[in-house]
């Protein structure tokens, strides 16, 4: 019993990373895809927040001043529900975005006000397919995995 180790060769001893390899070979860390899923989906963020140009929202009234004063510069995109563009100010050029009040929304008082200041505007309706994704994959996937980590959870609690 002086060398006790021979015994207990393949066994877990304790925690570790690696993947008890033969003698000689170096040790391989092994990782659970979940963190790579996780690490994507961080570097995917950071990329986004990062790379992407930044559009200040603004208010419904603060917008309505920069029509007034003459302000907005290129057409602007006018969807159901949000009015988005470009004003020049004394800082330079700002992207913005605001939301058409729900009382507004669904009448011409807006185009009416942008004819008479002479700023250019076109409509725009959401994509089909960002809608599909949201509508139907988001949730499908969720509920793909709400029933994997359930399953798992309940083959573990099974005894023999």
């Amino acid at each position: 019993m002086a060398n006790d180790n021979d015994s207990r060769k393949g066994r877990w001893q304790g925690f570790d990373l690696g993947g008890g390899g033969r003698s000689g070979e170096p040790r391989r860390m092994r990782t659970s895809p979940w963190l790579w899923i996780l690490v994507f989906l961080g570097v995917l963020i950071l990329f986004n927040y990062v790379a992407a140009p930044r559009t200040s929202q603004i208010d419904y009234s603060e917008f309505l001043e920069h029509v007034e004063r003459g302000e907005i510069i290129g057409t602007l995109e006018i969807s159901a529900t949000s009015v988005s563009g470009r004003y020049e100010d004394s800082t330079g050029e700002v992207d913005f975005a605001t939301t058409i009040p729900p009382i507004l929304q669904g009448t011409s008082q807006l185009t009416e006000l942008l004819n008479e200041a002479g700023i250019s505007y076109t409509g725009v309706t959401p994509g089909g397919f960002q809608t599909f994704l949201l509508a139907w994959v988001v949730p499908l996937l969720l509920f793909g995995a709400l029933w994997f980590f359930l399953v798992r959870r309940m083959s573990g609690a099974q005894t023999g």
